[in-house]
């Protein structure tokens, strides 16, 4: 990781700290419905569809939508 730019690859970030193992990148346009607008809802091809991990007392999502959607 260079100090002076203070950035670098995920690849070079989890192999210097074992960190963001399961982590991911991704265009935004590529996730999200329309986020130049601020719309964040996930396209339905994006690639965070139940991508996410499961959490038992989170049943629905923020649009009332039962999780997870593709029954992971």
């Amino acid at each position: 990781m260079s100090r002076s730019a203070g950035t670098c690859s995920l690849a070079t970030w989890r192999k210097q700290t074992g960190q963001d193992a399961h982590s991911g990148i991704s265009d935004p346009a590529d996730l999200f419905v329309n986020p130049a607008a601020n719309n964040y809802q996930l396209k339905s091809t994006s690639p965070a569809v139940n991508a996410g991990k499961t959490l038992s007392r989170v049943t629905d999502d923020i649009l009332g939508t039962p999780r997870p959607k593709g029954g992971l």
